[in-house]
């Protein structure tokens, strides 16, 4: 039988807080998806794409805004021995 895997604590940057009000304004269920996606990437941080050398991963999601568009949204963090770090928290223009 498969063993569960902890969760590794998070530490927000500074530039993770100030990017996550400033969305979160526009989208009443950001909390939501947010914390649903930052769970996943404290237990299998590895799933996430690599995207540079030192370090830095990204997960993405998409959810509705507050006018019922589709609002595409990147984080971006680094998984450290003892803890996530989140170093950013953007949205991606649509394709």
């Amino acid at each position: 039988m498969a063993t569960s895997k902890l969760p590794k604590s998070r530490l927000e940057s500074k530039r993770f807080e100030a990017s996550r009000k400033r969305i979160e304004s526009d989208c009443e269920r950001f909390d939501d998806l947010v914390d649903g996606l930052l769970n996943s990437i404290s237990i299998k941080p590895d799933f996430f794409k690599l995207i540079s050398k030192n370090g830095l991963q990204s997960a993405r999601a998409s959810l509705p805004d507050n006018n019922g568009e589709i609002r595409n949204i990147v984080i971006f963090f680094k998984d450290l021995p003892k803890v996530i770090y989140l170093v950013d928290v953007a949205e991606e223009p649509e394709e």
